[in-house]
């Protein structure tokens, strides 16, 4: 993937294919960039062999390449990872797709040498073709998401520019939702994920690379030599609590504070009648708010049905909280109600309910009349 201003890169050539027998670490295929394989049955492990510098970082990816046949599921590969150090016994990762098509390790050399790599059936399910990548890079990493959207995703490079990033690169990340960047001239670099998918049913928002415990975009040094491992964590798409697909009853206000998403977020004291409504169509459901010193109780209602009761007291305001959550529900449509209620912490000076906005596995929906 060239640079801003490179010149057009040609077409990549094709992976090699194994050459059997390769079923055990001293029969390993020499590999450097991409091999294309095969379990073809039950007690089939292909062994790879890879070279690698001291304190090299180096990413391996396993996708399988046919689908599942029809309803078949079972007889769909689910590919198993291994890689080992340079005696071929010690293991220095290890991945399983579960299913879901792709797997990846990844590991820093401890020395100079030949470390390998074994793929074989997870558990003895399934069979095929798989393609297996190996990529070594200054800038690397994993987009975590759902892994079905895997090829929907896209990462974006940027460069430091004065004042302004500029974007660099671009890049749809594999079928791990891993990515990498080399060939970097030294500087400051960004990297951040873009669901890329078109009128997408479950979409995300972009995401920038943060480093743990940061609030914000981290920014990446390349110099000479090692690598960075960028992680980026994508989350649904953050619907305000003023779309116009929710509704409210009672004296709802909005009230701005710096901290809430978009600088205001709805807030309600008890009263009796008073619920905020929330429609959606999909999986699963964030509800975003803050916690105060005025924060009271909230019960949460999911189709009809009491779920939890929310405090949302603290004695330091943090804002854009989790208050509570559901996954895993059926794929369909369902309501979300929260009902401020008249308990409070004892430590509490108020009864307020805060709603900042709501992270949906699926989309919302149209409200049912009240």
């Amino acid at each position: 993937w060239p640079l801003a201003g490179a010149a057009p890169a040609s077409a990549a050539p094709a992976s090699p294919a194994e050459q059997e027998p390769n079923d055990t670490w001293r029969q390993a295929n020499p590999v450097r960039d991409s091999v294309d394989g095969e379990i073809s049955d039950k007690f089939d492990e292909d062994y790879y062999a890879i070279q690698a510098a001291r304190g090299e970082v180096v990413k391996i990816h396993a996708c399988r390449c046919q689908p599942c046949p029809g309803d078949d599921c079972a007889a769909a590969l689910i590919a198993r990872l291994l890689v080992f150090d340079r005696d071929g016994t010690t293991m220095l990762a290890m991945h399983d797709d579960y299913g879901a098509g792709s797997c990846r390790a990844s590991f820093v050399a401890p020395a100079d040498g030949t470390y390998f790599v074994s793929v074989s059936r997870y558990y003895h399910w399934g069979w095929g073709e798989y393609h297996l990548g190996i990529e070594r890079a200054q800038i690397m990493g994993n987009v975590t998401h759902d892994c079905a959207y895997a090829r929907g995703i896209r990462v974006e490079l940027y460069r430091a520019a004065g004042t302004e990033w500029q974007l660099v690169g671009s890049r749809a990340a594999d079928c791990s939702g891993g990515y990498a960047f080399a060939g970097l001239p030294a500087g400051t670099y960004r990297v951040r994920a873009v669901d890329a998918r078109v009128g997408a049913y479950d979409p995300y928002e972009a995401a920038w690379y943060r480093a743990v415990g940061s609030a914000g975009a981290t920014s990446i040094q390349v110099g000479a030599g090692g690598a960075t491992c960028a992680d980026i964590r994508m989350r649904h798409i953050l619907y305000p609590d003023d779309s116009s697909e929710f509704t409210h009853v009672g004296a709802w206000t909005e009230l701005a504070r710096p901290g809430f998403d978009g600088g205001i977020a709805h807030t309600i004291a008890y009263a009796a009648g008073v619920q905020f409504v929330v429609p959606f169509e999909g999986n699963g459901i964030e509800w975003i708010g803050a916690r105060t010193t005025s924060g009271g109780k909230a019960n949460v209602y999911l189709d009809g049905v009491l779920r939890a009761t929310v405090d949302q007291y603290a004695p330091v305001s943090a804002f854009q909280q989790v208050m509570w959550s559901v996954s895993g529900l059926d794929n369909g449509q369902h309501t979300l109600l929260i009902v401020p209620t008249s308990a409070r912490n004892p430590r509490a000076i108020g009864y307020s309910t805060w709603v900042d906005g709501f992270r949906i596995e699926g989309r919302p929906a149209s409200a049912p009349p009240l």
